[in-house]
């Protein structure tokens, strides 16, 4: 089954289905924080990497690695200023 997301007003995702995993880290407003959606894309990316490896695609095996690579930035959380 497909995930699909909405983002509300705020750009914040909710309505994660066909990821029971991700659902159960939603608040209980079904809210979803940028960062466990940056580690759900991020797995999605690798594991189409190696499906593109595999029927030998080398461009897009490269694409959807630099994909992984901004979105493993992307999940982790945002230095904090010193006070």
């Amino acid at each position: 089954m497909w995930a699909s997301a909405k983002s509300n007003a705020d750009g914040h995702f909710s309505g994660i289905t066909g990821r029971p995993d991700m659902a159960e880290k939603a608040d209980g407003n079904g809210q979803v924080r940028p960062e466990q959606v940056a580690i759900y894309v991020a797995d999605l990316a690798r594991q189409l990497k190696l499906m593109a490896e595999r029927h030998d695609m080398p461009e897009l095996a490269y694409l959807l690695d630099l994909v992984r690579a901004e979105a493993e930035l992307k999940s982790r959380p945002e230095p904090r200023p010193h006070a």
